[in-house]
């Protein structure tokens, strides 16, 4: 399990306090499908878990899912948007937040100092929004960008492919990255290919804000399908402690 992995690594390399619960948020957490297996899994270890969702329904199945697995010490529930979130942690779970909404989660993670474990999809609906009123598209450095009016993001989102790419050429991308269906995840497929580019660019975001990071997969495109990529972003090994409270 990549998260217990993750785990291992800031008990082990960082400067982590071991008095204290590792808190892991996981933003866009449905009824907890995947992270009350998880907090049950790891309930033996030093961690607390916050699962964040916006619609209301899926937390209240959330919050009873809870109490029935025996989890409310070390479990707890939001509703809200990802943007709405505030306060500091130690890792964010991003699992098939469709569009911007993986780059808001992975941006809270930057801004508080966490780790992050992000799986995108829906690349299109960034197209979308880079195309709607919502955007103030200017230039920095003379690099053409947008900046989204509701969220403060900024695409490309690295200074690396803001130098690379025109925005004209980046919406181009994320639409043709938006990959789908079974026949587009042959890995040398054009819309792989784009796809590749726009992980990347979220990688180098981190990177540049001081982050070890690595891309890999929740399995095979064949068993998993092309929305299987999965972003890692570690922080808090070569600087004073990790940022949870």
């Amino acid at each position: 399990m990549l998260l217990r992995q993750v785990i291992d690594v800031f008990m082990e390399k960082s400067s982590y306090s071991k008095d204290r619960q590792l808190h892991i948020v996981d933003f866009g957490a449905g009824s907890g499908n995947s992270c009350l297996v998880f907090a049950y899994l790891l309930r033996n270890l030093p961690c607390r878990f916050t699962l964040v969702d916006v619609k209301p329904q899926c937390v209240t199945i959330g919050e009873d899912r809870t109490a029935k697995a025996g989890l409310e010490d070390i479990v707890a529930w939001k509703c809200g948007n990802v943007e709405d979130f505030d306060g500091k942690f130690d890792i964010g779970l991003a699992t098939h937040l469709c569009g911007g909404a993986t780059d808001v989660a992975v941006s809270k993670c930057i801004e508080v100092g966490a780790s992050f474990i992000a799986t995108p999809c829906c690349l299109g609906s960034i197209k979308f929004a880079l195309d709607n009123e919502k955007v103030v598209k200017g230039r920095v450095d003379g690099r053409p960008l947008a900046v989204n009016r509701n969220n403060d993001l900024t695409y490309p989102r690295s200074r690396w492919l803001r130098e690379e790419l025109t925005l004209k050429e980046y919406a181009a991308m994320t639409s043709l990255g938006d990959c789908t269906v079974a026949i587009e995840v042959e890995e040398g497929n054009i819309r792989m290919r784009g796809k590749r580019l726009l992980d990347a660019d979220r990688l180098a975001l981190a990177r540049e804000a001081g982050y070890l990071t690595s891309l890999g997969r929740l399995g095979s495109k064949e068993e998993c399908g092309p929305k299987s990529d999965v972003l890692l972003g570690l922080c808090g090994l070569c600087k004073d402690g990790a940022a949870g409270a």
